[in-house]
């Protein structure tokens, strides 16, 4: 039976390969775009990590300075691990968007 089936057409073929070459670009963006938000999230995480330990710093210099600094040191600490968190939470959106992306490409 397969003898007697026609040759496909020169036109669908193109079209095929077109598509599986997009298909395949698709993945390869969506693949790159992931390691980026993953690349951009790792540097966040370090420069939260650096901050966090330079307000930890900051704060144990002004408990020995005056002991009526703390407080506001922590206050300031406390804004700061938030600002962090947030840009963690931003960087975890970007990495799941990718992720998205990425399963979407391979679903097509």
């Amino acid at each position: 039976d397969d003898a007697a089936a026609p040759p496909p057409h020169p036109e669908a073929v193109a079209i095929l390969e077109a598509a599986r070459r997009a298909r395949l670009a698709q993945e390869r963006d969506a693949h790159k775009a992931l390691e980026r938000a993953t690349e951009q999230r790792l540097a966040a995480e370090r420069v939260a990590a650096e901050r966090e330990a330079l307000a930890q710093r900051r704060l144990c210099e002004l408990q020995i300075i005056d002991a009526e600094v703390p407080a506001a040191a922590a206050d300031a600490a406390g804004r700061e691990r938030e600002e962090q968190a947030n840009r963690r939470a931003r960087a975890d959106q970007q990495v799941s968007e990718a992720t998205a992306a990425v399963a979407a490409a391979a679903a097509a």
